[in-house]
């Protein structure tokens, strides 16, 4: 009897075993699990801090903005503010690439030790790229002239913004590869600015091989036309015929810039000569590769302002160089009518492009840690100098786009 209690006892025994031994293998995974949450939990918090920090920063480089065109409204030439155009009487008339905001800037720790305690600020650097934005062409011009009543539209030698922009955005898209000429989906330059146009437009009428609503609706997936200017030149990629292949070799020169009734009088709305890259110079009316198919007119535009002591103090400069260029001395003497409107325009230049800048696109980029992070803000500069932000907004690709604008453009001091 013992005997048979005996062994019972043994295999009750194991089977407790057994049972403790899943329990406490169940313990051991439930306390690994709860063990590694919690790790992906601190780690996810560290990184969303890490993040909200890295905006705070980067609302803090903001503060550096202002400071920097007052600094560079100084005359006296030094490492900071470099060279300014100025006319015969010692005035500043121009903004330059040669000047403070066109510089690179990097600010580290060490740029404010005489404040005190540094060690919250010892893994943060700002990096600040500054571009001209009346350097590039402004794709909510085009919607402003579409808004024009026909009453104001001009005839075919006068040039309005509506018109020039037009011209603008033709020879843009004729310079750029838009990819095999043989393959039917490469859309042809009209084609892309009448589907923009229609973009633009608060009809519902589709111009020659455009779309409008309608079409937009019936795709996948499905949506309207803006009807309304833009507020980031990246909104381009959702008009049809744009996206990364057509769009590669000129988006980098496009801007959206804002307007209202009251900024209407403020801002001048034209392209500066002394800023605009290669790409917009060759665009602009009479130096297309149709007019000017060596593209010796923009490269000698390109050497002339490349001197310190020679960036260019006013259109009137440019206007005997190029309109001798394309033969249009004396006006009265063209006879074809392309030439003659060409001409026209080079007459009345003013109108249309300037030597002078009040709104600039500014990248910053902050890394705090392993943390980076961007912010593109688009600033306004007035007569006065006091600059204030239209907007901002956080992603990635903006200090990278405005280091490709400034590359083969820029020389620095």
């Amino acid at each position: 009897m013992s005997f048979t209690g005996t062994k019972c006892g043994n295999r009750n025994s194991g089977v407790a075993l057994i049972s403790v031994l899943i329990v406490v293998a169940m313990v051991s995974a439930s306390a690994s699990w709860v063990m590694k949450s919690q790790h992906v939990s601190v780690q996810r918090m560290t990184r969303v801090i890490g993040q909200e920090q890295a905006m705070v920063h980067a609302f803090g480089g903001e503060i550096f903005i202002p400071k920097m065109f007052e600094r560079d409204k100084k005359t006296k030439q030094d490492y900071y503010t470099t060279w300014h155009p100025i006319n015969d009487k010692g005035d500043r008339v121009g903004d330059a690439l040669a000047e403070l905001w066109s510089r690179p800037w990097t600010i580290s720790t060490r740029n404010f030790e005489k404040f005190g305690d540094t060690r919250e600020l010892d893994s943060v650097d700002w990096s600040f790229c500054v571009h001209d934005a009346r350097a590039l062409i402004d794709l909510n011009m085009l919607h402003r002239g579409l808004e024009q009543p026909e009453s104001r539209k001009p005839d075919n030698l006068s040039w309005s913004k509506h018109r020039f922009m037009e011209t603008v955005l033709l020879n843009l898209f004729a310079n750029a590869h838009l990819g095999p000429e043989d393959d039917p989906d490469t859309p042809t330059p009209r084609q892309l600015l009448n589907t923009l146009k229609d973009w633009f437009d608060k009809d519902d009428s589709p111009r020659e091989d455009s779309w409008e609503s309608s079409e937009y609706v019936a795709a996948r997936p499905s949506y309207r036309t803006a009807e309304m200017r833009m507020a980031w030149p990246d909104e381009i990629y959702l008009v049809r015929g744009f996206n990364e292949n057509t769009a590669h070799g000129f988006f980098h020169v496009l801007t959206a810039l804002p307007y209202t009734f009251e900024e209407e009088k403020e801002l001048n709305h034209k392209i500066n000569l002394n800023t605009a890259p290669a790409e917009v110079l060759a665009a602009l009316p009479g130096l297309d590769k149709i007019s000017n198919p060596d593209q010796d007119i923009v490269a000698g535009i390109l050497t002339y302002r490349r001197s310190d002591e020679a960036p260019l103090t006013n259109v009137q400069e440019l206007k005997g160089l190029v309109m001798g260029e394309l033969a249009c001395i004396p006006i009265k003497d063209v006879t074809d009518k392309d030439l003659q409107a060409v001409c026209n325009f080079w007459r009345n230049a003013d109108k249309h492009l300037a030597v002078t800048s009040d709104v600039f696109e500014v990248a910053v980029k902050i890394r705090t840690g392993d943390i980076e992070n961007e912010m593109q803000v688009l600033a306004h500069r007035n007569k006065n100098g006091k600059v204030r932000v239209f907007h901002r907004r956080f992603g990635n690709g903006y200090y990278a786009r405005c280091e490709r604008l400034k590359r083969g453009n820029v020389k620095w001091g």
